[in-house]
């Protein structure tokens, strides 16, 4: 076999491992369907620091936010990579009155807590109306905008502002405005 083949047959060769090498690499991170049910595994949280509280109303811990933004629902949820925010448990945003006092939500109708409770204006009325009661730490940030909230029916909820807010809807994404289970929480102390 001349030097010429030799070197012909080594680059085959080699050209075939890296092929084979290729091949093994893509099968092994394609996307294939999971044949594990995912119903049976358990949520696995890491989190470097210790959990104080996952309570909307007690907790004013940003890493207890954190989690409470990633595993919770609000009225209105921001796009991410974004400031714009858009409906979450609301239909649509806001309707708001001329002088900016009266912010009026219609909310998802047909949807249940995690404990198949209904989910509706009055539980969202209870939700803000317990985080005032128990004056939690990030209590102000309710109290300190919001006079009054009114269930009107069971799928509209309003917010009496005590005075003309831009970036209320803002506040809407944060824990104490996060509507929580009345089956779940208790109404006279933290959870």
């Amino acid at each position: 076999m001349s030097r010429r083949t030799s070197y012909m047959a080594l680059a085959v060769g080699l050209t075939m491992l890296l092929l084979v090498a290729l091949w093994i690499v893509l099968d092994t991170h394609s996307a294939k369907p999971k044949t594990q049910d995912s119903t049976q595994r358990p949520i696995v949280i890491g989190n470097t620091d210790e959990i104080l509280s996952l309570d909307p109303a007690e907790t004013y811990i940003v890493h207890d936010w954190e989690i409470l933004y990633n595993a919770g629902s609000r009225l209105l949820t921001d796009i991410p990579g974004t400031t714009v925010l858009a409906p979450g448990l609301s239909t649509t945003m806001p309707e708001v009155s001329p002088d900016g006092l009266v912010y009026t939500f219609i909310i998802r109708s047909c949807l249940q807590f995690p404990d198949c409770s209904a989910f509706n204006a009055d539980a969202v009325k209870w939700s803000i109306d317990r985080v005032v009661a128990l004056g939690g730490s990030p209590s102000w940030m309710v109290t300190g905008f919001v006079s009054e909230v009114q269930a009107v029916d069971s799928t509209t909820i309003r917010f009496v502002l005590n005075q003309a807010s831009a970036f209320f809807p803002q506040l809407l994404t944060v824990a104490p405005y996060y509507p929580v289970s009345p089956n779940c929480f208790p109404a006279d102390r933290f959870d």
